[in-house]
């Protein structure tokens, strides 16, 4: 009789997780995803083969996701299960929900850009300022679409914007009006999500932003620039080289004009933060 798994791999239980099943005289992945088709059918690809006779990674069930990330879904499981989907390292505080009563407690739901800034804008009261937020986002999207299609031209592209919508740094959280996190340096103080993804990025990390990206573009840091997040701080962005970018290391002046925009509607959102 055929087994039930196949023969393809030994596996110790069955039934076992494609992700994290424990195979002998085989090798384990420690990251996947199945939504490449071939054929208009669905196969399953694997990256980063490791060693063979081990059980998978012992840190959690979910794909080791340093990587970038294929959609959405594959972003909302790693964030389900504790995992940043920028950086791969744990879940930051700041995406986490303060009023949750789980342990530990329940990180936000994971939205796009378009999605983040289209339901801030939805929700400002009737008036000027609503007005003039509808043309700042209807501009951003624009030219963040505009900048992509230059880089997958062949052109130079904005480094401050993500490769697409649901690479997994540029996953942004939607995060409920009056969210507020404990201080951990001031008890009896909050802070913001922003403030709280502040406190986290201090000179160590700015130092590595500026190393990287230097290494990058071959353009040296400049003392004193600033360090620009694409996932911005108060939608819960990762402070990782791959989510911020020097700003003299940004592009041309089109990259620019995307930092002044979501800079533009970030204030012009900041009752609802």
């Amino acid at each position: 009789k055929e087994p039930v798994l196949g023969d393809e791999a030994a596996t110790r239980t069955f039934g076992a997780n494609v992700v994290t099943h424990q195979i002998t005289g085989k090798t384990f992945f420690q990251a996947w995803c199945m939504d490449v088709k071939f054929e208009s059918k669905n196969v399953c690809r694997h990256f980063d083969i490791t060693t063979s006779n081990h059980a998978s990674a012992a840190t959690t069930t979910a794909p080791l996701v340093s990587l970038e990330m294929l959609n959405l879904a594959d972003s909302q499981y790693a964030i389900d299960v504790g995992v940043c989907p920028c950086c791969g390292d744990a879940l930051h505080e700041w995406q986490r929900d303060p009023d949750s009563t789980e342990t530990p407690k329940k990180p936000y739901k994971a939205v796009t850009s378009t999605e983040f800034w289209q339901s801030r804008v939805d929700r400002l009261p009737p008036g000027a300022n609503k007005t003039r937020m509808e043309e700042k986002f209807k501009d951003f999207v624009m030219a963040k679409s505009a900048a992509r299609a230059n880089s997958r031209a062949g052109g130079a592209g904005c480094n401050n914007v993500h490769p697409s919508e649901t690479s997994g740094c540029a996953i942004h959280f939607e995060i409920p009006p009056g969210k507020r996190h404990p201080d951990p340096d001031n008890p009896g103080d909050v802070l913001t999500t922003s403030g709280l993804c502040a406190k986290d990025f201090g000179h160590t990390k700015k130092t590595r932003i500026d190393t990287v990206w230097s290494a990058r573009t071959g353009t040296p840091a400049v003392s004193g620039t600033s360090r620009n997040h694409m996932t911005p701080k108060q939608a819960g962005g990762c402070n990782d080289p791959n989510n911020v970018v020097p700003a003299n290391m940004m592009g041309g002046p089109e990259c620019q004009t995307i930092e002044d925009l979501q800079s533009d509607l970030e204030v012009g959102t900041n009752s609802l933060v």
